[in-house]
C-alpha cells in the first residue's frame, strides 16, 4: 500500500529497485554479503539496516565504492557510540562511500565523530574537516509554515524546597501546573523525557494515580 501510495503521489517508483530489507528479515551475514554483491542484479539496490547488524555485518570489503555510492544514516547522532563509528569510518574512507545524516540533535555532546563522518572530505588525513549541513529545518520553522501547533512554554524555578525531597516537590509543582493546564488544551496529550527506567517507571506511576482519566503510555 505504501509502495503504491508513493509512487502515485510522484515520491518514488519502488518497484524500480532491487530492496534488501534487513530490518524485517534477519539475513545472516554469509547470506547478506551474497545479496549485495549479486552480479545479476539489474536494478539499483537500497540497503535498509539498522545499526545492530550494521556492526556485525558490513565493512569496506563488502560494501564498497564499486558496489555502493551513498549511504544514508538516520539518528546520526548514534554515531558517537565505538563500534558504529568504526564501521561507518571504515565504510566512507577505505570503501570510498559518502555519508548523509538525518538528525534532531546532530550536535549533543562531543561532536568530532559527526564532523569526521559527516563533512565533505573523503580524505582521512584531511586537516581541514567541518561539518557539512546541507539543510536545517527548526521547530520555529515548523511553526511558521503552519504544519505544527505552536506551543506555550510554563518556565518552573525551584528556589526553596524547605527541606522537603526534591523529587517530592517535582511531583507537587507538576501537579499542580498540569491541573491548571489539561482544562485549557485542545489535545489533552502529554509527552514526557525521563533519564532513567526508574525514574520513567516512578513518573507513570505518578500519573496514574493523580491523573486516572488520562492513558499513560511507557
Amino acid at each position: 500500500e505504501k509502495k503504491s501510495e508513493w509512487k502515485e503521489k510522484g515520491i518514488i517508483d519502488l518497484d524500480q529497485f532491487n530492496i534488501i530489507d534487513s530490518l524485517n528479515i534477519k539475513y545472516d551475514k554469509n547470506t547478506l554479503n551474497n545479496m549485495i554483491n549479486k552480479n545479476n542484479i539489474k536494478k539499483p539496490t537500497i540497503l535498509i539496516i539498522n545499526t545492530d547488524d550494521m556492526r556485525e555485518k558490513l565493512n569496506s570489503k563488502n560494501i564498497n565504492s564499486k558496489n555502493t555510492h551513498l549511504g544514508i544514516m538516520d539518528e546520526c547522532h548514534d554515531i558517537s557510540g565505538d563500534k558504529i563509528y568504526e564501521t561507518v569510518y571504515d565504510l566512507k574512507y577505505n570503501g570510498g562511500i559518502p555519508f548523509i545524516g538525518f538528525s534532531a540533535t546532530p550536535l549533543r555532546g562531543k561532536s568530532s565523530k559527526i564532523i569526521e563522518i559527516f563533512c565533505k572530505t573523503m580524505n582521512a588525513k584531511s586537516s581541514d574537516k567541518k561539518l557539512n549541513v546541507i539543510s536545517t529545518y527548526s521547530l520555529l520553522d515548523a511553526i511558521r509554515d503552519d504544519i505544527i501547533l505552536p506551543f506555550k512554554f510554563h518556565y518552573i524555578e525551584v528556589e526553596n524546597t524547605k527541606g522537603k525531597n526534591v523529587g517530592k516537590t517535582n511531583k507537587d509543582i507538576t501537579k499542580k501546573i498540569i491541573k491548571s493546564i489539561l482544562p485549557t488544551l485542545h489535545y489533552r496529550k502529554l509527552i514526557a523525557w525521563c533519564r532513567t527506567i526508574e525514574q520513567m517507571k516512578g513518573w507513570a506511576d505518578f500519573f496514574e494515580e493523580e491523573f486516572p482519566e488520562l492513558k499513560v503510555y511507557v
